[in-house]
């Protein structure tokens, strides 16, 4: 990503000489235990486990997660590896500026539409997010198809959703705290007259 015209006649000709398309999924429950477990240098514990479940079986995520866990120190590890505060739903800092960095390649423009969905928890509807930045669905609909097709959002009946938890938790853990609470005010007046969701739900556990 992004597919660029290029990138498609690429996979046409190779499409075309026989190549073989292979999808790679998501790993399974166990995969991912495996995979904390050897970045950790130990088992992990069942809140480690849970906290890696965000990342809905990316190696990619799991790894940056642990990796990011070890860096600020908030993981102890003897028999198992555990996490020093498990009553945070905060991702770790470095984490959340890495899972940023990850959507470099995505344009500004979704960046920004992503963030705003971001405040909504892991679900929203699409005239909501089109209602906070003072847009049309129609005007917006672009940076929509671009996060579905870079694998950020996916459909969810009549709304979207985030593919990835930590994705999302790192997109809203990665606005100061002062501009969040703004953002939450504004919102819950814009979204008054549409009867959706209450934005100052605590989303931690989304």
């Amino acid at each position: 990503l992004p597919r660029g015209s290029g990138i498609r006649r690429l996979q046409a000709a190779l499409r075309g000489q026989g190549a073989t398309t292979i999808s790679l999924g998501p790993l399974g429950p166990e995969a991912v235990k495996a995979l904390l477990s050897g970045v950790a240098g130990a088992p992990p514990s069942p809140a480690l486990v849970e906290l890696a479940a965000r990342a809905s079986g990316n190696p990619l995520y799991v790894r940056e997660l642990v990796e990011s866990l070890v860096r600020e120190d908030a993981l102890t590890v003897e028999a198992y590896a555990e996490l020093r505060d498990t009553s945070s739903s905060t991702v770790p800092r470095s984490l959340a500026a890495a899972l940023d960095n990850r959507l470099s390649f995505v344009r500004d423009g979704t960046v920004q539409m992503l963030r705003m969905a971001a405040l909504l928890g892991g679900e929203f509807a699409v005239t909501e997010v089109a209602a906070l930045m003072s847009r049309s669905v129609i005007e917006i609909s672009d940076d929509l198809q671009d996060a579905v097709a870079a694998g950020i959002l996916v459909d969810a009946g009549q709304r979207m959703r985030f593919r990835h938890p930590l994705i999302r938790q790192a997109l809203y853990d990665g606005m100061p705290a002062g501009l969040r609470v703004a953002l939450h005010r504004d919102a819950a007046q814009t979204l008054d007259g549409l009867g959706g969701v209450d934005p100052l739900q605590p989303l931690g556990d989304v």
